[in-house]
């Protein structure tokens, strides 16, 4: 009798068992807790042709997914691998990210389910950003661009997308892509009896691909056929290369914005932006202050080169200048609204000193203290 593998699914016939052995049955309600563990976990497929090790994908992914709480991975075979999340924000974040790369290669995942996690099929479809360029503007419409992005495969997102270069705007589509099947090169559209438009097609965290065969996961030095061509002397020309791989992002703009008003014409294009912030207050105030105060650093240095060329009348003034505070700290107590400026008010000194320097305020100091 041939023995069943570890884990292999077996069927009950009708009379709820088998003839050479019992089958132990258990309720949903036996194996909740292990339910609501793996309902926060994600099944992801690295497509590599390279072995990855549990231990090196959990390293890396925890990194890359910015070390989400109570992370691990389980090894399921062939480069299968379960993450488990302990927040249900995390694991969201990260389903809605994808596709990851890990080591240049696309780490396939999508939310787990309770049935076979070894069907191949529901992981061969990645969700991908795909840019189309060349579409002429007065081909940019509403309707057309998801008709293009449905002949990429199965439509997630479609819009326009701001661009540095010589086309401003281009088609984005985000489309489940079948990963058994070669990257598309081009795509044409054309009106009835006009022209044929060809299209550039460039993908987005694509990862390693072929040169040679154009499918996800390997290089042409590593291929098995491009080596066979090379042994028979039967190499042919690659098609594919990394100028199918984008360049820049962009930034989404809405194209054709409804209005309530039919009578108003529609927007073509208007950048989602929000309003402009002004500059705080406090900020500008800041930037005031260093002004001055970079002024004032100037203006002492002036005035130090000053003093240095007029070291010999520096003592002089130094003093002048003590007696004149004590002077005028005397003459605060006593209450008096003139100064020591022989008899004169503060201001009419102030404009003596302007027009004759410091030969006002020398005289006066040295006439009430019998200076010289």
């Amino acid at each position: 009798m041939a023995r069943r593998k570890a884990g292999q699914r077996v069927v009950l016939d009708d009379t709820g068992g088998l003839e050479d052995e019992d089958i132990i049955v258990f309720g949903k309600e036996e194996i909740e807790e292990s339910l609501q563990i793996c309902a926060k976990s994600l099944i992801g497929r690295i497509l590599a042709d390279r072995s990855f090790g549990v231990g090196t994908v959990e390293g890396a992914m925890r990194t890359i997914w910015s070390h989400p709480k109570g992370f691990k991975v389980m090894d399921l075979g062939d480069n299968l691998f379960q993450f488990f999340f302990e927040k249900e924000v995390d694991l969201v974040r990260v389903e809605r990210g994808a596709p990851w790369l890990l080591k240049n290669y696309i780490v396939n995942i999508k939310r787990w389910e309770e049935k076979d996690i070894n069907n191949n099929d529901e992981l061969s479809q990645v969700p991908i950003w795909v840019q189309l360029w060349g579409i002429p503007e007065h081909y940019k419409s509403k309707e057309l661009r998801r008709k293009i992005g449905g002949t990429m495969g199965e439509v997630v997102e479609v819009d326009f997308y701001s661009m540095r270069g010589r086309e401003s705007r281009i088609l984005k589509v985000k489309i489940f892509m079948d990963a058994t099947k070669p990257l598309r090169r081009s795509l044409r559209i054309a009106r009835p009896n006009r022209n044929v438009i060809e299209l550039s097609v460039k993908y987005e965290r694509i990862g390693t691909f072929c040169n040679y065969c154009g499918h996800l996961g390997h290089e042409s030095r590593g291929y098995n056929q491009h080596l066979e061509d090379s042994i028979k002397g039967e190499v042919q020309e690659e098609k594919w290369g990394n100028w199918l791989k984008a360049k820049q992002v962009g930034w989404r703009v809405e194209s054709y914005k409804e209005n309530a008003n039919p009578n108003i014409p529609k927007v073509e294009i208007s950048r989602i932006e929000g309003p402009k912030k002004q500059t705080p207050v406090n900020l500008l105030r800041s930037f005031a202050n260093l002004s001055m105060q970079e002024n004032s650093g100037e203006n002492e240095q002036v005035e130090s080169k000053s003093k240095e060329n007029n070291s010999g009348n520096g003592a002089c003034e130094k003093i002048m200048a003590d007696q004149r505070e004590r002077l005028l700290l005397v003459h605060k107590k006593c209450g008096d609204k003139e100064d020591f400026n022989d008899g004169r008010t503060e201001s009419e000194a102030n404009e003596e000193k302007r027009k004759g320097g410091l030969k006002g305020v020398e005289e006066a100091v040295s006439s009430d203290f019998n200076i010289g």
